[in-house]
């Protein structure tokens, strides 16, 4: 591994306050990251030009591979953050005061075609998992399994005008995917992945299953999508996967108590149908207000048995003259001006200001 000398910039970087999580992340994986194990395991397969152009070092593809897989960028993507980011250029050992520059997308496209053609993507996981199983890091006797959509664009719009065969579409929910998908084990005391594998996104979660239990688990945790998995043939004729304890997750129902209403039966509703306000209880009408015929000239007005005077409050109801009370508040503005007389005003009050 290529010693790095830091650069004036370096320097002056150093002297904030506060270091960024992305530096300090990328700064604990330079330091856990088996990179001479890891070189000598590509090595025999990288390129070995003696002639012409000499190779960009593998230490430095490896690494700008790595950030690809941890942010999750494109090859074009992960060029252009390695040139504006310091924690990345950091990371990388590049150095541009010496001329040293970022390997272009298309160099990065064929590293990572190296390492698919050659599976070396397994042979570093497997090394890693061995390397913390015998560090005793990897607890056993349990694991968790799940597998997640990796989304991939569905356009024809490429040389050949075709789709990947090697991706399909699945639907999830009400929603339609194109890609591939991720199987994964992880230890359950831990929560560190040991078994990985990736299929079209039309393969079922349960078809993956056998090859993500460890030959030492007693119990598998799972999700809804792996319910019957105890009855599956590859599960059943297996001496150690048809004793292993699954326990699945159920799936979403309703909850009990909570029974849909019958058919036919009416909810009660508080609203009168085909009216828009609700009822108006009967003890806010006792004020009736009638009119009386006209007396004629020189009687006085004689109202009737049952009715009550213009005004006047029906069954002991409050008086409608009170502002404050539900009859006077609603209350015609006009009757009840005419019928509640205004108080009389104290004398010597007259055009004095409050």
């Amino acid at each position: 591994m290529t010693e790095f000398q830091p650069s004036l910039s370096d320097v002056e970087y150093t002297q904030r306050r506060r270091t960024p999580k992305r530096e300090a992340f990328l700064k604990q994986m330079d330091a856990v990251v088996p990179w001479a194990d890891w070189i000598a395991l590509i090595e025999p397969h990288y390129y070995s030009n003696k002639r012409g152009r000499k190779p960009v070092p593998l230490e430095t593809m490896l690494r700008m591979y790595l950030l690809q897989v941890w942010f999750h960028l494109s090859d074009e993507g992960v060029e252009d953050q390695i040139n504006d980011s310091f924690a990345m250029r950091q990371f990388m050992r590049l150095d541009f005061g010496r001329g040293q520059q970022v390997p272009d997308a298309t160099t990065l496209l064929h590293f990572r075609h190296l390492l698919e053609r050659h599976k070396l993507g397994e042979a570093m996981l497997a090394w890693l998992t061995a390397q913390l199983e015998a560090d005793g890091l990897i607890m056993r006797g349990g694991s968790i399994v799940d597998a997640t959509i990796i989304a991939a664009p569905s356009s024809t719009k490429n040389a050949t005008g075709t789709r990947d065969p090697e991706m399909h579409q699945t639907k999830k929910g009400n929603q339609w995917y194109f890609g591939m998908k991720a199987h994964a084990g992880v230890d359950a005391g831990t929560g560190l992945v040991h078994s990985v594998t990736v299929t079209a996104a039309s393969v079922h979660d349960l078809d993956e299953i056998t090859h993500l239990v460890r030959a030492d688990d007693q119990v598998v945790y799972a999700d809804a999508g792996y319910q019957g998995v105890q009855k599956r043939p590859e599960v059943t004729s297996d001496p150690h996967l048809s004793k292993v304890t699954w326990q699945v997750a159920a799936r979403k129902g309703p909850v009990e108590g909570d029974a849909p209403p019958r058919a036919g039966h009416r909810v009660p509703q508080s609203v009168d149908p085909g009216q828009g306000r609700a009822r108006v209880p009967d003890r806010q009408t006792g004020l009736r207000v009638h009119q009386d015929p006209l007396p004629r000239t020189g009687e006085e007005p004689q109202p009737a048995p049952d009715r009550a005077r213009l005004g006047e409050p029906a069954h002991d109801s409050p008086s409608s003259c009170d502002p404050d009370s539900a009859h006077g508040r609603g209350h015609d503005r006009v009757t009840r001006a005419a019928a509640c007389p205004k108080p009389a005003r104290k004398p010597g009050t007259r055009g004095r200001r409050r």
